[in-house]
């Protein structure tokens, strides 16, 4: 009995070296609108599949500047198309799909109105992010172009680096608006107003994934780039206010 509890305990110690062993840990570069609901998935996929994955956020121009430059990044997710598709004309790429589709919000602190009428006027101090770096800063000018017209939009405007720097201006009182991500405002905790941009207004926000060559043979950044295309993905990303690829 004792050598067969022997045994059983040597299994048990080599099961566990094992699996061990095959557990490895993604570099995930994200954009910083997505950064919360990235970190929800990465928790599930954690549980799911005993790998791990670890964030780092900024905004997708910075991101990607540090990509080509030889950030050891695994896997990135955009908040745009565009970076990604010239990810993969470098040759940088073993993959590249549709994540998620982003939506813009007008959020307005206190009881003021949230509208595209207090957008069109530039009584509002608006924070957007820069749009030379942030996609989302990019649909952002689309909107305040069209509604003011392109030679006033940047009245009274205030520019983060990213939709989460643009953000804390007006959970810090810097700014009276902010157009942000919709998956953002979840977070807030204070007294706002809201109101959802028509997408018409601006170009689709098309989140896209990147697999990136160098992390080939990493089974965990493989992993992550998979499983966010499983139904429990889809539907963290959908609760957080994004839509997906069908």
């Amino acid at each position: 009995m004792q050598v067969f509890r022997a045994i059983l305990s040597g299994l048990f110690l080599c099961l566990a070296i094992t699996g061990t062993a095959r557990a490895e840990t993604a570099t995930v570069a994200v954009a910083a609108n997505f950064l919360t609901t990235a970190e929800l998935l990465g928790a599930a996929f954690t549980r799911d599949t005993g790998h791990e994955a670890v964030f780092v956020a900024g905004s997708t121009g910075k991101l990607f500047a540090q990509i080509v430059n030889g950030a050891p990044f695994d896997v990135l997710l955009a908040a745009d198309a565009d970076r990604p598709a010239a990810l993969e004309t470098r040759g940088l790429t073993a993959g590249r799909k549709l994540y998620a589709l982003g939506r813009l919000v007008l959020l307005v602190r206190g009881a003021r109105e949230a509208s595209l009428a207090a957008i069109t006027t530039d009584k509002l101090r608006i924070a957007i992010a820069d749009p030379e770096l942030a996609p989302y800063g990019v649909a952002a000018r689309q909107v305040l172009a069209g509604l003011r017209g392109f030679a006033n939009w940047r009245s009274n405007v205030v520019f983060g680096q990213d939709v989460g720097q643009t953000m804390s201006f007006i959970a810090t009182r810097n700014v009276d608006a902010a157009l942000v991500a919709l998956s953002q405002v979840t977070l807030v905790d204070f007294k706002s107003q809201e109101f959802l941009i028509p997408a018409d207004l601006h170009d689709p926000i098309r989140q896209e994934a990147v697999l990136l060559e160098r992390a080939t043979s990493n089974a965990a950044a493989r992993g992550f780039y998979e499983y966010l295309d499983s139904p429990a993905a889809k539907r963290l990303i959908e609760a957080a206010g994004y839509g997906t690829a069908e």
